[in-house]
């Protein structure tokens, strides 16, 4: 991993130092300056000692007084020792004699740095002058290096005496104060930090308050995009929430390779992402055995039942027309429904929210499904109507949570009678055009996109031969199964749904109250929303869909509140844990050091 600065132990020294203390019961505070390479950081440490353990608090003024503790504390005559094993950083000092200082080495990453504590007498403490700096202005920007993007800050401040100056600020990193110096010149914006050779060029655009450019330091070169800002930048994952979830992605990526292997067939493509940007993607195994073509993150596979939030997704944006309420009997618009086999004695009507819900009290799958789940996709709908009399209801409307994926063919073709428009355009023209899900079809039609089609698989139990004679036959039509598990996509297509769905694009295809709607529980249904599973826990609220067909399997799943996601499409026997994997990089950003 590159590192932005010599020394990456600035980024965490917000220690809890030693208790120096000896025999006292007290709490005392020491006090110390660690200078790494110039850049000097002022260390308050409280100390004290209970039930004979040594513990302390340490306050970095220079790093927002973050703080972690130490461990392995221990005074040996007039030695001092600790670890912080977090940052797997050491600490080895002797007390001066009358024991008020003691002078030592801190230790981290092979870097050695003197640092000297010094025990501070409260009566003679009195409160530091606070500054009457004012910010004039700020530059903030992210270096795009993978995982890592540490945010880089240029401040402008004028002093009390009315001098104006600048400082460049590492803020992931902790590491602030750098002088620097700044220029205008023309449309170019310069900024030099000559004590760790760094610049920055970049040029204005037409309002001047965004500079696009290049990064400098050591030989190396990022682009990096400034923007000017009132005030200074708040809170950012520091270095060690980063290096914990590359971490959980890299021992992920071991995993899902092993199982590839191990399975002997096929393939998986999985894409990690948070917000609208993809953190990490990757194929694994062949999507084409036969033929030896490897798997990349953009091959395409078939998302099977997660289309199903696509349709709900169609149906809530028709409501947010007009066309109709989500409440409204569908068979306003869709009067076959009424043809639905030994409907219940004085049952409600279906609505558009009860089939998007699956709390209509419909049979999964209508029992002349060998028929009506087959044919081609231009019959689709003919498929759905010769169903619709041989679906039977499981319970009475809204007495309990029912899935149905026949349920969700008539939602679909209800809903493109409503509109007057067919199905398959409303999905392409309402969501997959306005977020460029370029990648993203019902029918795989160019040779492009063909290239990129893996192929699906069957595994036969007793010989364990693959065969792909069924997926193969398959996408030429699957029946009524268009509206509940038709799209063909890729995880990074996926991943552009679930930001939109988070609110977290540039394109709204929904607004802020119709998604927090299908992502809340539409009782009797107590996890399923419209088109969406809920799974809430403590502070999580994870919400998406699985699908799978013959010889596909599809999974995408995002944190509402964190905003992490995982895409996962494969042709694998082999299930990657992506369940497991998100919740592990909600906790490595919650449990990391800060």
């Amino acid at each position: 991993m590159i590192r932005i600065f010599l020394l990456s132990l600035c980024m965490a020294i917000t220690i809890f130092l030693p208790n120096v203390v000896g025999q006292e019961s007290d709490t005392t505070t020491w006090k110390g300056t660690l200078d790494a390479r110039g850049t000097k950081l002022r260390l308050e440490i409280d100390i004290s000692q209970n039930a004979g353990k040594l513990t302390g608090e340490l306050r970095s003024l220079d790093q927002g007084n973050a703080k972690l503790r130490a461990t392995e504390i221990t005074v040996d005559g007039d030695t001092l020792q600790f670890s912080i094993q977090q940052v797997g950083a050491t600490f080895s000092g002797k007390y001066a004699k009358n024991r008020t200082v003691a002078h030592g080495t801190f230790s981290q990453g092979g870097v050695n740095l003197p640092l000297t504590l010094s025990k501070s007498d409260p009566q003679a403490a009195t409160p530091e002058k606070e500054s009457q700096d004012k910010l004039k202005e700020a530059w903030i920007g992210k270096l795009n290096m993978g995982v890592v993007e540490p945010v880089m800050q240029f401040r402008i401040v004028t002093l009390e005496s009315g001098k104006t100056v600048a400082y460049f600020d590492s803020v992931t990193e902790g590491r602030t104060g750098f002088e620097a110096t700044w220029s205008v010149d023309g449309d170019l914006l310069k900024f030099d930090v000559a004590k760790i050779k760094l610049t920055f060029r970049g040029t204005l655009n037409e309002v001047r308050d965004t500079a696009a450019g290049t990064w400098s330091q050591g030989g190396r070169a990022f682009p990096l995009t400034l923007k000017k800002q009132a005030t200074e930048y708040g809170h950012v994952n520091s270095l060690a929430e980063q290096k914990s979830i590359q971490q959980t992605i890299d021992d992920f990526d071991a995993l899902v390779e092993a199982g590839v292997t191990a399975d002997g067939g096929g393939c998986s493509m999985i894409a990690v992402f948070k917000g609208d940007k993809i953190i990490w993607s990757k194929g694994f195994g062949l999507a084409d055995v036969e033929n030896g073509i490897a798997a990349t993150a953009n091959t395409i596979g078939r998302t099977g039942s997660i289309t199903k939030s696509f349709t709900a997704v169609v149906i809530c944006q028709l409501a947010e027309q007009g066309v109709f309420k989500l409440d409204d009997p569908v068979q306003k618009h869709f009067p076959e429904i009424k043809q639905l086999a030994k409907a219940p004695a004085n049952s409600k009507l279906i609505t558009y929210r009860m089939l998007a819900s699956h709390t209509a009290g419909l049979v999964r799958e209508p029992n002349n499904a060998g028929i009506t789940a087959t044919g081609p996709i231009n019959l689709w709908e003919e498929k759905v109507l010769q169903a619709i009399p041989n679906t039977a209801f499981k319970t009475k409307p809204l007495t309990e949570f029912s899935y149905s994926n026949i349920g969700y063919g008539m939602l679909g073709l209800a809903g493109s009678r409503a509109a007057g428009q067919p199905f398959m355009s409303l999905v392409e023209k309402q969501i997959f055009e306005p977020l460029a899900m370029t990648s993203s079809t019902f029918v795989v039609e160019t040779a492009e996109m063909r290239q990129r089609l893996a192929v699906g698989y069957i595994r036969d139990r007793k010989t364990k031969r693959l065969n792909s004679e069924v997926p193969t036959r398959q996408h030429a039509g699957r029946g009524y199964k268009v509206p509940n598990g038709g799209i063909y996509s890729t995880v990074g297509n996926m991943a552009k749904f679930a930001a939109a769905m988070m609110g977290d694009t540039n394109t709204e295809i929904l607004t802020a109250q119709s998604r927090k709607q299908m992502f809340t529980p539409q009782l009797p249904a107590k996890q399923y929303g419209l088109g969406f599973k809920i799974t809430q826990r403590n502070d999580w609220k994870i919400v998406g869909h699985g699908g799978s067909v013959a010889g596909y399997r599809a999974d995408l799943r995002f944190d509402l509140n964190s905003k992490w996601g995982v895409a996962t499409l494969a042709t694998t026997q082999f299930t990657p844990p992506i369940p497991k994997l998100l919740i592990d990089l909600v906790k490595a950003v919650e449990e990391s050091p800060k």
